[in-house]
Formats: structure tokens, C-alpha cells, sequence
């Protein structure tokens, strides 16, 4: 007899316990938009970062513009092309939103434990009614259409790492996720790094422009 795969234990469980199988639904629901919160406020707090030192970086173009009088036409060229860069960015990362999406994130999953906590006294009744499985059922619907904004694939990937017992995970998959994870924030880095470069660059070369 072939084994039994995820899909197929979840509908077992479903026909057995249908509200236990709709509070691993909601609370799994749940994890993943805290997941999305976490993540948009780390863009957050990463972007600050990412600005504050790009700026430190610009003076610092400006006090080698000072101290290198005799020789200020690259230097001049770099702080515009920096000025320019930063504003940009800065703007595209303004225009992501993330900080708004990560409190109607929040208050999302907020009510999805609510409405778990609720559904926790049925879970070990098998005989509670079917109407009761509907009505929390439709509120759980309801939660989710209140969401302007959708969680990413990757909220829900890290939510099967939190949530073992539901899901069979291999290594590989468990480093594929922390791997996704990591490149999702790895722009940031980049454009510090490509920065650096720049300045490195003209103060290199920056007697022969």
C-alpha cells in the first residue's frame, strides 16, 4: 500500500476533525502573515540602515572634495552621481510601503489567533456540530478578504519550518527556504558594496579623470 502523502492525511484528519483540521488551518494562517510582518519590517529597518550610511558615505565624498582642491573634477562627478543614486533609492524604497503592509499584517493574524483560541474547545469534540465548523469557517474567510495585501510565498515557506509536525522537511528544503529567505534582503548589501566600489574607484583613479 502506497504511502499516504500530506494532502491526503490532511483530508483524513478533515473527515475525521474537521474543526481540529480548521484551527491547524487558521493558526498556520496566522503564522504566515506574522512571518510577512517580520520580514516588511526588516526591509524596513534594513532600507533605514541602508540610507543612513549611504548618506555618511556622500559626506565623506564631500570632505575628500575639500581636501583634494587641486583635482575636484571626478570628485564633483561622484557626489552628483551619489546625490542621484540616493534620492532614487530612496524613493523606491519609500514607494514599497512596507511599514503600513506590516501593520495590516499584524492586525490580520492578530484575529486569526482570536478566532483559533475560539475554535480550540471544538477540536477534541468530534461531535460538535457542523454548523459550528461553518460559522467559524465563514469568519475565517472573512478575516482574509478584510486583506488588502497578500502574504509572499516565502511567509508561507517559513511557516512549515515552525510547523514540523504538518510538514515531512528535508534538509534540502530547509536550506532552499533559508537560502530564498536571505536573497530576499541581499539588494541591500549589493548596493552598499556597489557604492563603496564607486568611491574606492574614483579615489583611485580619480587623478586621471
Amino acid at each position: 500500500m502506497p504511502e499516504k502523502t500530506n494532502l491526503d492525511k490532511l483530508k483524513d484528519e478533515m473527515e475525521i476533525n474537521p474543526h481540529e483540521y480548521l484551527f491547524r488551518k487558521v493558526k498556520k494562517t496566522a503564522k504566515t502573515k506574522f512571518n510577512c510582518e517580520y520580514r516588511l519590517n526588516l526591509h524596513t529597518s534594513i532600507s533605514y540602515w541602508v540610507i543612513n550610511i549611504a548618506s555618511l558615505l556622500l559626506i565623506f565624498v564631500g570632505i575628500i572634495e575639500i581636501v583634494r582642491q587641486n583635482n575636484t573634477s571626478a570628485i564633483v562627478v561622484l557626489s552628483l552621481v551619489y546625490s542621484i543614486f540616493i534620492l532614487v533609492y530612496s524613493l523606491i524604497l519609500k514607494s514599497s510601503n512596507n511599514q503600513n503592509i506590516a501593520s495590516e499584517m499584524n492586525a490580520r493574524a492578530t484575529e486569526l489567533l482570536h478566532l483559533a483560541d475560539q475554535l480550540q474547545p471544538y477540536c477534541n469534540n468530534n461531535n460538535a456540530s457542523i454548523d459550528v465548523y461553518r460559522s467559524f469557517s465563514d469568519e475565517y474567510k472573512n478575516i482574509l478578504l478584510l486583506s488588502k495585501e497578500k502574504s509572499k510565498r516565502i511567509d508561507y515557506e517559513l511557516m512549515k519550518l515552525d510547523f514540523k509536525d504538518y510538514y515531512e522537511l528535508k534538509w534540502r528544503h530547509i536550506a532552499y527556504i533559508k537560502v530564498k529567505y536571505f536573497l530576499g534582503f541581499c539588494h541591500y548589501f549589493i548596493v552598499l558594496l556597489l557604492l563603496i566600489f564607486l568611491i574606492i574607484l574614483f579615489l583611485w583613479k580619480g587623478e586621471y579623470l
